[in-house]
């Protein structure tokens, strides 16, 4: 645990832009991008509740499993598969069901892409992402669940949601996600994680894969797409409004929208084009 147990300093401006588009400050883009001197805390250090440290089990490189539950996203781009990780984020993974059973997704916009962290992201339930639906017992959004299992490799699902804390700051999320596109992985963050001590298997899977690490610890991922990856990667790379003064908005250009996301159990007969 001592060896995880380190704080990585991300020290470049790289994820540091202010997405502002008819005067709205677009508050879950700037936390996804706003991380010019962010601290993130390495997997040891993860909140109460989440998975002891040990030995890393990295699931998303392995097959999913016969019959195991599967979310279907039909969108106007094309059809996005990916497996549920409801052993490692239980509350999430029920939170997402629910909204899917209830049929929030359908008709939803995809209301930003982000090129420059390979990112889509959807579930809001405005037009630019600042609010979303939550429906738990309580009325409270899901705390992270992080774990050592499951990082955000290419094809990576992953919850989101509003900073609540005044020093301490916590992801609360609802029904927002967004999507890691497939990306080579930032050499300098990868670098910091080999001095922070951070697991090789992590740091060789991120160098095979491609992915996000700058969210470690920020973000709870409770999927892998299985199917559907270059969609993703089409959805990201579609142009994206201008404000009057040339700023990127991230807002698609033309309506993206999730259609439908249906939910199903995961066959060996499916295709898997995601990071196994």
């Amino acid at each position: 645990m001592a060896d995880y147990c380190q704080r990585l300093v991300i020290k470049n401006s790289l994820f540091f832009i202010t997405i502002t588009w008819r005067g709205i400050m677009n508050k879950i883009l700037n936390i996804m991008l706003s991380m010019t001197i962010g601290i993130v805390c390495l997997t040891g250090c993860m909140p109460a509740g989440t998975q002891p440290p040990g030995e890393v089990n990295l699931v998303q490189l392995q097959p999913p499993e016969e019959g195991q539950e599967m979310a279907i996203m039909t969108t106007n781009m094309g059809v996005i598969k990916f497996v549920l990780y409801e052993d490692y984020a239980p509350n999430t993974v029920a939170h997402f069901k629910k909204l899917v059973q209830e049929g929030f997704y359908n008709n939803n916009p995809i209301f930003s892409v982000q090129k420059e962290v390979s990112s889509m992201l959807a579930g809001a339930t405005d037009d630019v992402g600042n609010e979303g639906k939550v429906v738990t017992e309580d009325g409270e959004k899901i705390k992270p669940e992080t774990s050592k299992d499951v990082w955000h490799f290419s094809g990576a699902v992953s919850a989101i949601g509003d900073e609540e804390g005044i020093f301490a700051k916590t992801i609360m999320s609802d029904s927002r996600f967004f999507i890691v596109g497939n990306r080579e992985a930032d050499t300098e963050i990868l670098e910091q994680l080999e001095e922070n001590n951070y697991p090789e298997k992590v740091i060789s899977a991120y160098k095979e894969l491609g992915g996000m690490p700058v969210y470690t610890g920020r973000f709870t991922v409770f999927g892998q797409v299985v199917e559907g990856l270059d969609i993703v990667d089409n959805i990201i790379n579609q142009e994206t409004k201008k404000t009057d003064e040339g700023q990127d908005t991230g807002i698609p250009a033309k309506e993206l929208i999730i259609e439908s996301i249906e939910l199903s159990a995961y066959s060996f007969d499916d295709s898997t084009d995601g990071a196994e």
